[in-house]
């Protein structure tokens, strides 16, 4: 299996990607893999940080190789991520105008 590919997953579904792997969780080469069903689900920003971190034509990777890529793909993902909450409203609806402080916010763990 190479690749992400929908049709070796069996599809997807309208609430999002399907994500399956094999039974005893090994590609073809014995490491770890997931498919992503239904690339065409994904946003822009998912799409970005799936390309940097798993590139359908790439070299697989260890857990531990990935810092780089999403290093280098989290300026993109981010601006992707900003454009699709500005795209479904998210700040109008939470009334956050340009120049707006939030507060408020869980501090991270």
């Amino acid at each position: 299996m190479s690749g992400r590919s929908a049709a070796a997953a069996g599809g997807g579904s309208s609430s999002g990607p399907a994500w399956t792997s094999s039974a005893n969780g090994l590609g073809p080469s014995g490491r770890p893999h997931t498919v992503v069903a239904g690339p065409d689900e994904l946003r822009s920003y998912e799409r970005a940080l799936l390309d940097a971190i798993a590139p359908v034509d790439g070299v697989p990777v260890t857990v531990s190789q990935i810092s780089r890529p999403v290093e280098d793909a989290i300026g993109q993902v981010q601006t992707l991520l900003y454009q699709d909450a500005v795209d479904k409203g998210w700040f109008a609806a939470n009334k956050i105008k340009a120049g707006d402080l939030v507060t408020g916010l869980p501090k991270p763990k």
